[in-house]
């Protein structure tokens, strides 16, 4: 449900536009499934949006081309390393789910500050460091996987990912002091920033 996590935000500033699709665009995408799932929703709710995903891998560009084929859904994917050659195009939103905890602090702070000259909006959906976050990892992996590497994995990622405070400290670094953050289940974090007060740009 990370999908559901990032839609709010989107809904509401795609309320605000009348006059065209709101440009989406969806880094470090994976398997493609949230943005598809975006799509879904602003097609059951009448949003008119253009949905862009990228991601490092060509393999899992790959498959989720594959998937968007299966369910007909307007995604158009790509393969870019955001990191390395930045943003080329500009966008109304910018989203990120369950990445930012796979790179350093130094490489985060690089990454956002160059989607904030590429975005109206920036939401970033991710772990939130935890004790309690460790436990339910634990148990989750254990519980529903026999496989090592998700049973290693899960506590892992929970090890690695930001605290709120810690996350606050790193988008104040880069000049996203106004962001705006609230917790989600099970154990996450969404991160909201917004450049211009009303979510969008007044000139576009």
């Amino acid at each position: 449900r990370s999908d559901a996590i990032l839609w709010g935000p989107i809904a509401a500033y795609a309320k605000s536009v009348h006059h065209r699709p709101v440009r989406i665009l969806d880094i470090a995408t994976g398997a493609g499934d949230i943005p598809i799932q975006l799509w879904k929703r602003a097609q059951k709710t009448g949003l008119a949006v253009q949905i862009d995903a990228c991601d490092r891998s060509p393999q899992a560009i790959q498959f989720a081309e594959a998937k968007r084929k299966r369910v007909g859904a307007g995604v158009t994917f790509y393969t870019a390393d955001i990191i390395a050659d930045g943003i080329s195009e500009e966008y109304d939103i910018i989203t990120n789910s369950l990445f930012m905890h796979h790179i350093d602090l130094s490489l985060s702070a690089r990454l956002l500050s160059n989607l904030r000259e590429k975005a109206s909006m920036i939401i970033v959906s991710d772990l939130e460091r935890s004790r309690m976050g460790m436990l339910l990892a634990y148990i989750a992996c254990n519980a529903l996987s026999r496989s090592p590497v998700v049973r290693y994995d899960g506590p892992r990622s929970v090890a690695a990912a930001h605290t709120i405070p810690e996350f606050q400290r790193l988008v104040s670094s880069v000049g996203m002091d106004d962001a705006q953050f609230t917790r989600h289940w099970p154990m996450r974090f969404r991160m909201v920033w917004r450049k211009y007060a009303n979510g969008h740009d007044p000139n576009s």
